[in-house]
């Protein structure tokens, strides 16, 4: 081995570790009320079906994505077509996050996931792998090495998504299908914070890095290589999402020592994405006056972000994503 290989097989182990430290405190770490876990989670099913939607060619942002899905927006600006592939993600990302434990790795759960996303009913087969040889062997093999050990589930969720991703075994929805898998696969392996943020951003955003390293031996063939310029892009993207998602924690109970009109007002903007002075006046009974003053201080503290001007203006939460 030479000193490249040893550097970026060094690299590789410091990463792991780095995100195994993380998944061993989470118990600590994630102390928050229930129904602050479940705010965030929706937060992160938000984020994770708008960046699905964007690596597929949809235009859309986040709050878009959470506006349409929560019922609250016309979403014009998304096809039926559109809508459906965002329905259909969010959909069986919410029963892995909450049946993964019930959902096993076989053939069945996979094809039955992929109707999911397709048709939203299993009941009518959406279509069958076009590949099935190659995606029994991918199947039975991640599962015998997550139940044999000797990989790493990291290496072993890396190698499935990888293979998966490039194999594309069906004419729609494998890309969907394959960032729901590796996070089943992470989900089973002890991986329990992943539902509390959004592993698909942070894939979105480092996958143009990766694609910029392909290099295939002929159309749709990758050449072996490029496996560990996925394995880095994995990694890091589960880096940073552990990262955020530690961010989103901080900020929470730094929240909670906030006064109860504060944390009042916080409360109304987190659960409309974004409200004005007279929604936030409708839903707390607070004085104007009274509010515009502690307005002023959650904006100056930078637990809120003042958007617009005079009658127009409105107010959101900070981005936690990382920039």
């Amino acid at each position: 081995m030479n000193f490249t290989e040893q550097t970026s097989t060094l690299n590789i182990l410091n990463r792991i570790a780095k995100i195994d430290e993380f998944k061993g405190r989470w118990e600590s770490i994630g102390q928050l009320v229930p129904g602050r876990l479940k705010a965030l989670q929706r937060v992160a099913n938000m984020e994770s079906a708008a960046a699905m939607g964007r690596l597929k060619g949809i235009l859309c942002t986040d709050r878009q994505a959470g506006e349409f899905l929560a019922g609250k927006a016309q979403a014009a600006t998304l096809s039926g077509e559109e809508q459906a592939v965002i329905t259909g993600f969010s959909n069986v990302l919410k029963m892995v996050n909450e049946s993964y434990d019930q959902v096993s790795f076989i053939k069945n759960h996979v094809l039955q996931m992929h109707d999911l996303i397709i048709t939203g009913n299993v009941q009518k087969p959406a279509q069958e792998a076009d590949s099935t040889s190659q995606l029994n062997e991918l199947i039975s093999g991640t599962s015998a090495a997550l139940t044999e050990g000797v990989l790493h589930p990291l290496l072993v969720a890396a190698n499935f998504s990888f293979h998966f991703w490039h194999m594309h075994p069906f004419r729609q929805g494998s890309e969907r299908l394959s960032w729901l898998l590796t996070r089943l696969l992470l989900l089973r392996s002890g991986y329990y914070y992943l539902p509390y943020g959004s592993i698909e951003h942070f894939l979105e955003r480092r996958l143009k890095d990766y694609k910029g390293k392909l290099k295939f031996t002929f159309v749709g063939e990758p050449v072996d290589s490029d496996q560990e310029a996925w394995l880095e892009t994995f990694l890091n993207a589960m880096i940073d999402l552990q990262d955020n998602i530690s961010a989103k924690i901080n900020r929470e109970k730094e929240l909670l020592k906030l006064k109860a009109p504060h944390l009042e007002i916080i409360r109304v903007v987190q659960e409309h994405g974004r409200s004005d002075i007279s929604g936030i006046m409708a839903a707390t009974g607070m004085n104007r006056n009274t509010l515009k003053i502690r307005l002023r201080k959650l904006v100056a503290e930078k637990h809120l972000v003042q958007n617009g001007r005079g009658k127009s203006t409105y107010y959101t939460l900070p981005d936690l994503h990382l920039r």
